[in-house]
């Protein structure tokens, strides 16, 4: 994860690029996949609400793993990327 996350190999940032326009669409779109499903109009509102609620802290966790920020033992067994 934290060669996904701080390599600047072309592969990773690609593939982050790619993670990044899929998140996007569904976070942007939520409304939308919600309402071609036999889900409650009461309870979308909930989902909904609960994307938004989540949304900020996973791109703040992420915005905060940068190669500067990252703890000095790694958290899983994959190497550095440099």
């Amino acid at each position: 994860m934290n060669t996904f996350l701080t390599s600047n190999s072309w592969q990773m940032r690609l593939a982050r690029t790619v993670v990044q326009a899929i998140v996007a669409f569904i976070f942007n779109n939520i409304v939308v996949i919600l309402a071609t499903t036999s889900i409650p109009a009461e309870l979308q509102v909930i989902i909904v609400s609960a994307f938004m609620a989540i949304q900020a802290p996973i791109y703040h966790a992420l915005g905060m793993r940068t190669s500067e920020k990252l703890p000095d033992e790694p958290e899983d067994d994959i190497p550095d990327a440099d």
